[in-house]
C-alpha cells in the first residue's frame, strides 16, 4: 500500500496542449500546497525573535515550499521543455516562462487573433471569376485538392476532358441520348440509372 506522504506523479507536459498541462499542473500544485509560491512568487515571512519550536518548524515548511514547487515544475516536464526553464531561479519565473513561449502573452495572443481575422476578411473579399486567380490562393487550392481527393476515393463523380468548342453539342447529345429511351408504345422515357454519375468539365 502506497504511503500518503507520496504524492501523485505530477501531469507531464512534452511541449503539447499546453492549456491542459497548465489546468491539471495547477490542481497538482494546489494539492500540494505550493500554488501560492508559482502563482505569486511569494517569499515566506521572517521567523520571530525567540520562536518556539513549533514556529521554527513551520517557518522550516514554508522555506521549503518554493524550492519544492521549482522540483515539482522541473519533474513535470521533458528534457526539450527542460532545456528552456533551466536557468530559472524561482517556481513563478519557470510557470511565467512556460506560460509565455507556449501560451503567449495576452498581447501575442490579440495579435494572433488579429491576423487571424483580417486573413479571414480577405478571403471573403476574395470572390474571383477566374480560376487562375483563385489558383493563387492557397487555402482555395488546398481545399480543391482535397475535394479531387474525396472525388476520387468515393467514385461519386467522373472527370472527362473538356471537349473542344466544335464538340460540345455532340457531347451533350450523346449524354442526353444515354438516358432517354424511345419505344414505338409509349414514345420517349428516361432511363433512370441505379448509380448516377456527375460528368464535369
Amino acid at each position: 500500500m502506497a504511503s500518503s506522504s507520496n504524492p501523485l506523479s505530477p501531469p507531464h507536459f512534452n511541449g503539447e496542449n499546453y492549456h491542459v498541462w497548465a489546468v491539471k499542473m495547477r490542481a497538482y500544485l494546489r494539492g500540494l500546497g505550493v500554488w501560492q509560491y508559482v502563482e505569486e512568487n511569494r517569499v515566506p515571512p521572517p521567523l520571530r525573535q525567540n520562536p518556539t519550536l513549533n514556529q521554527i518548524r513551520q517557518h522550516e515548511d514554508e522555506v521549503a515550499k518554493a524550492p519544492k514547487a521549482l522540483s515539482y515544475i522541473h519533474a513535470a516536464v521533458s528534457d526539450s521543455v527542460f532545456t528552456r526553464i533551466m536557468a530559472c531561479e524561482s517556481a513563478h519565473e519557470a510557470w511565467m516562462k512556460l506560460k509565455t513561449e507556449f501560451q503567449g502573452s495576452d498581447k501575442t495572443r490579440q495579435m494572433q487573433v488579429f491576423n487571424l481575422r483580417k486573413e479571414f476578411e480577405l478571403l471573403r473579399m476574395k470572390d474571383t471569376d477566374k480560376v487562375s486567380e483563385a489558383l493563387e490562393i492557397r487555402e482555395w487550392r488546398a481545399a480543391m485538392e482535397e475535394e479531387l481527393k474525396m472525388i476520387k476515393k468515393n467514385e461519386t463523380w467522373t472527370l472527362v476532358p473538356r471537349p473542344v468548342y466544335k464538340q460540345i453539342h455532340l457531347v451533350a447529345t450523346k449524354r442526353v441520348l444515354r438516358y432517354i429511351r424511345a419505344t414505338v408504345d409509349y414514345g420517349l422515357f428516361y432511363k433512370i440509372s441505379t448509380k448516377v454519375k456527375l460528368l464535369g468539365f
